[in-house]
C-alpha cells in the first residue's frame, strides 16, 4: 500500500550573503523531520487494479489532505497511480496524477475532460501536485473547471509522485506527453462518465507538456479525441541555455534549472552523462535543495544557489557541453504536425523563455500544416498573467465544436 506522503509548508526567512551550504542543509533537513513527525496522516483508503498498458490504472487512494473547497460533496476525487511511456527508453512507467469528475449526470456523451499540465515543481520524489493540500496553487484551477462542467486530471509526471523511487524526467517534452495523454486514460477508467473528447492547458514545462502531448496523440491514443491544447510560455527551444551554460553566461536564473536538467539527462542517457558532469561536488551534495520542491524550500534552495558560483553549475567538459546541447536540441518542439489545433501564448519580457524561439516554434509549427492560434503580449513575462479567460475561453470553444482561429498567416515571415 502506498502512504500518504508528508506535507511541507513554506520556509520563513532569506539569510543574506553566501552562506555555509551544510550549515543550511542541516537547517532545512531538520526543519523536514519536524515536520514529518507532526503531519503524519491515517491511512489512505487504498483500491488496486489489474490491467496493463499505457493509461491502465495501479491503485488509487481516497484524498486525505486535499484543500476542503475541492472536498465537496459535489465532487468525486482520487489519487491514482496509472501506467505511462517514458520516452528516452519507451519503457513502462507509473505514474501518479489527481483526479475528479462532477458528482452530478453526465451531459450525453459524457463529461469533457481537461488535464491542467503543471509546469516546474521540483525534480525529486514527493514534488508532483497531488503531494499538496492545494495541488500546489492548482487547485484553484480544478475547481474552476469542475464547476464549468469539466473532469479533470492532474497529473504529477514520472518520478514526482509520492514514494517514486524513480528519477524526474524535466523537460523532456514526449516523456510528459505521455504522462498528459495517459491521465485521460486513466481518468476515464475511475470514471466512466467521463467523455473521450479532451483538452489540456498547462504554462511553462507544462505548456511544453501539453504542446507534445497534441502532437503525439493522434498516434499515441487514436481511441481518444483530442480538441484542443493550450501551451502558455512553452520551453520550445532551449540550446541557447545549454550554450549560455557552457560560457558561463547564462544568468543566476537560468542556472538554477541546471540540477534538474542534470538530474533529467543523467538518468535518461546514462550511457552519456552523470550529475558529476554538470554538477560541482559541493553542489551534487546539495541537490536535495537544489532540485527540491520550489515552493517549500523557496528560501533555502535560493541561499544555496547565492553561495554557488558559475563553476559549480555548469558542464566541466567540452563533451559533456555537447551531450547537453544535443539533448536540448532533441526536446526541441515542434517535431510533428499537431493532432488538433493549439493554442500558445508568450510574452515579450519574458526572462526564461527567449520570445523569439516561441515566435520561430509557431512559424515552424505553421509550416507542418498545425492549426494555431497565437496569443502575444509584448510587456509580459513569464506567467503571462491575465491569460486565464482567454485559454478558458478557447478550450470551451473547441469542447463546443467551434472551429478554431487560425493565426499562422499572421506570422509568416
Amino acid at each position: 500500500m502506498r502512504t500518504t506522503p508528508v506535507v511541507s509548508g513554506p520556509r520563513n526567512g532569506r539569510p543574506r550573503g553566501a552562506v555555509l551550504l551544510a550549515a543550511v542543509l542541516v537547517a532545512v533537513l531538520s526543519a523536514c523531520a519536524g515536520e514529518a513527525a507532526e503531519d503524519e496522516a491515517p491511512p489512505a483508503e487504498t483500491t488496486h487494479y489489474e490491467g496493463a498498458g499505457p493509461g491502465s490504472l495501479v491503485s488509487s487512494e481516497s484524498f486525505l489532505q486535499l484543500d476542503g473547497s475541492l472536498r465537496s460533496d459535489r465532487y468525486l476525487s482520487r489519487r491514482a497511480w496509472y501506467r505511462s511511456t517514458n520516452s528516452a527508453s519507451q519503457a513502462p512507467t507509473e505514474v501518479s496524477g489527481s483526479f475528479f469528475a462532477p458528482a452530478g449526470k453526465p451531459p450525453n456523451g459524457g463529461f469533457p475532460v481537461i488535464v491542467i499540465a503543471p509546469g516546474t515543481t521540483g525534480a525529486m520524489s514527493g514534488c508532483g501536485p497531488s503531494n499538496f493540500p492545494d495541488l500546489r496553487g492548482y487547485g484553484a484551477g480544478v475547481l474552476r473547471y469542475l464547476k464549468l462542467g469539466y473532469a479533470v486530471a492532474v497529473p504529477d509526471y514520472q518520478g514526482l509522485g509520492p514514494g517514486d523511487p524513480g528519477k524526474h524526467p524535466y523537460l523532456e517534452a514526449d516523456t510528459a506527453g505521455y504522462n498528459v495523454i495517459d491521465a485521460v486514460r486513466a481518468l476515464r477508467q475511475l470514471y466512466p462518465q467521463a467523455s473521450a473528447r479532451w483538452v489540456a492547458t498547462g504554462g511553462s514545462a507544462g505548456g511544453q507538456a501539453t504542446w507534445a502531448a497534441n502532437e503525439l496523440a493522434a498516434r499515441y491514443a487514436p481511441e481518444l479525441k483530442l480538441l484542443g491544447t493550450a501551451s502558455i510560455s512553452p520551453p520550445v527551444d532551449l540550446t541557447s541555455l545549454g550554450a549560455g551554460l557552457e560560457s558561463t553566461k547564462a544568468s543566476a536564473r537560468q542556472r538554477a534549472y541546471l540540477p534538474m536538467l542534470a538530474i533529467s539527462i543523467s538518468s535518461s542517457h546514462p550511457d552519456k552523462a552523470k550529475l558529476e558532469d554538470y554538477l560541482s561536488p559541493r553542489a551534487i551534495d546539495s541537490l536535495s535543495v537544489l532540485a527540491g520542491c520550489a515552493d517549500p524550500q523557496g528560501a533555502a534552495k535560493d541561499a544555496l544557489l547565492a553561495a554557488l558560483s558559475a563553476d559549480d553549475l555548469g558542464p566541466r567538459t567540452r563533451e559533456s557541453a555537447i551531450v547537453l546541447q544535443d539533448w536540448l536540441a532533441s526536446t526541441r518542439l515542434p517535431q510533428h504536425k499537431a493532432s488538433a489545433p493549439m493554442l500558445i501564448g508568450w510574452g515579450g519580457a519574458d526572462p526564461i523563455v527567449p520570445p523569439a524561439s516561441v515566435e520561430k516554434a509557431v512559424r515552424e509549427a505553421c509550416a507542418l500544416g498545425s492549426t494555431v492560434s497565437t496569443i502575444y503580449a509584448a510587456d509580459a513575462g513569464h506567467d503571462m498573467k491575465g491569460v486565464d479567460r482567454q485559454v478558458q475561453r478557447w478550450l470551451r470553444n473547441r469542447v463546443d465544436g467551434d472551429p478554431a482561429p487560425d493565426d499562422c498567416r499572421a506570422h509568416e515571415n
